[in-house]
């Protein structure tokens, strides 16, 4: 019943159910309520009912534990609106799931204002950042403008060396930054920077049978070890040379000739 009246995405309907619905007790009402936060209509429309069932209960009646739904929720186009209703309207929330959950789908909105209006700590942004990485939202071999905003946007607030250890098969996120989303690894170049990183020939040897020997990213890697060499670090190209015609790149070695 309360789904079928909220999906007529007419707010009077929404109104006199809410007026004249024999509530049971407050699980009844939190349920409903999770309802129609989960639902597809229009983020204005959402807007307004969320306000009428805020005018009408408690927030305190209303609060949810529904980690489950906010990626639902997140997924949703404009979905950061109805979240900063929410916000207005004091309503008991995690904004670190929020957090979490607008950055795996792609919302930098959600980023860009809980971490200017709420206390978030490191670690929740490094699990963000992680995320963000290695998201399958993206696909592979990513060029995503948002994805690469979103990963420079924490990288600068972090303000970490490269030394945030990976989650996938690599030691060190930057290397899974490198290979999910080239273009981004270039914000990791810091004055923090633990050049020996760049030195681990094995990881390079998996980019080259990976990447580089395939013509649909070559390019793309290319572009971005040209983007260490254009870097301020303390590097050493004949190292980096060496490693290359190591593993029969001579095209890629040339990169680090003086």
């Amino acid at each position: 019943m309360w789904y079928d009246v909220i999906s007529t995405q007419v707010l009077a309907d929404f109104e006199y159910l809410l007026n004249n619905y024999p509530f049971k007790n407050n699980e009844e009402k939190k349920v409903i309520f999770l309802q129609l936060l989960m639902s597809d209509i229009e983020h204005y429309l959402k807007e307004d009912c969320i306000g009428a069932f805020l005018n009408k209960f408690h927030s305190e009646q209303l609060k949810v534990n529904f980690p489950e739904g906010i990626f639902t929720i997140t997924q949703y186009e404009n979905s950061f609106y109805v979240f900063k209703k929410l916000v207005e309207n004091k309503f008991p929330l995690d904004h670190n799931l929020f957090l979490l959950m607008g950055c795996r789908n792609n919302q930098k909105e959600y980023l860009e204002f809980i971490t200017q209006n709420f206390t978030v700590t490191d670690e929740i942004l490094e699990q963000a950042l992680d995320q963000i990485i290695n998201s399958d939202s993206f696909g592979e071999s990513s060029t995503d403008a948002t994805q690469i905003y979103l990963i420079k946007y924490l990288l600068e607030m972090l303000n970490v060396n490269c030394k945030l250890p990976g989650t996938s098969d690599h030691d060190w996120l930057y290397q899974e930054c490198f290979e999910n989303v080239p273009p981004a690894a270039k914000y990791f170049y810091t004055d923090d920077f633990d050049i020996a990183i760049l030195y681990d020939q094995g990881y390079w040897e998996y980019i080259s049978e990976n990447y580089l020997e395939d013509e649909d990213y070559e390019s793309l890697y290319l572009a971005a070890l040209d983007d260490i060499k254009n870097s301020n670090l303390d590097i050493d190209f004949e190292q980096m040379k060496a490693i290359f015609i190591d593993l029969n790149m001579p095209a890629v070695a040339q990169i680090f000739s003086h």
